[in-house]
């Protein structure tokens, strides 16, 4: 007749590495708790969400936001769909509903850009450079 022995400490031994493997197949899963954005909502219908890189959007009633990003990149956009961008390096972007923009850069140059894709670009020593639609500058 034959006996079924139990050897406890194989049966220990072969536990662990499952318990080792499953830990590692968790670990390395592409799904991850931590990579789930967090999303507060109020009873006013406005939001503040906190994504897994550190990005903050906080939505207001009006369908406006404020984006906040870890880099300290800040981008608000108004309920019209205007928008003004503030980077970290001190570059600010309004663009505006008809997409004009203005870029403000950090040496004190300003770029205007109209609706038709024309441009002036302001200089900080004042010289001005004008650009058409198909950024020819112009004379």
């Amino acid at each position: 007749m034959n006996t079924l022995r139990l050897d406890f400490p194989e049966l220990i031994s072969r536990f662990f590495k499952l318990m080792i493997i499953l830990l590692l197949l968790a670990l390395l899963s592409p799904t991850s708790f931590a990579d789930q954005a967090k999303v507060v909502k109020n009873s006013d219908g406005s939001s503040v969400e906190i994504k897994a890189d550190g990005t903050k959007i906080i939505t207001n009633t009006d369908h406006s936001s404020v984006v906040e990003k870890k880099d300290g990149t800040k981008i608000i956009t108004n309920a019209d769909g205007s928008m003004v961008q503030k980077n970290p390096d001190g570059t600010k972007i309004i663009t505006n509903v008809d997409h004009s923009s203005i870029i403000y850069k950090p040496d004190g140059t300003k770029i205007i850009t109209n609706t038709d894709g024309s441009s002036v670009q302001v200089n900080p020593n004042g010289k001005e450079i004008v650009k058409d639609p198909k950024d020819k500058v112009s004379h």
